[in-house]
């Protein structure tokens, strides 16, 4: 479910759309599996993660690894 909600929140879907989308509630899709995916993005990545910043974290990470800025 995890993979879902990332793929989901990666097309700016809302907890309620991707709620919707899978039979879920909002509550659980926010509170229990966002939660969980994003903690675990902070603790892989080192900063605090969230459905708001993950892309941000995610470029910033790649291009720490890859060590250049890409610039659009």
């Amino acid at each position: 479910m995890k993979l879902k909600v990332f793929q989901a929140s990666w097309s700016d879907k809302t907890y309620d759309e991707i709620a919707i989308n899978y039979g879920y509630s909002a509550e659980y899709i926010n509170k229990d599996v966002g939660n969980k995916l994003w903690h675990k993005l902070s603790q892989a990545l080192g900063e605090k993660v969230t459905k708001k910043n993950f892309k941000a974290a995610l470029k910033r990470a790649w291009e720490k690894q890859n060590n250049f800025i890409i610039y659009y």
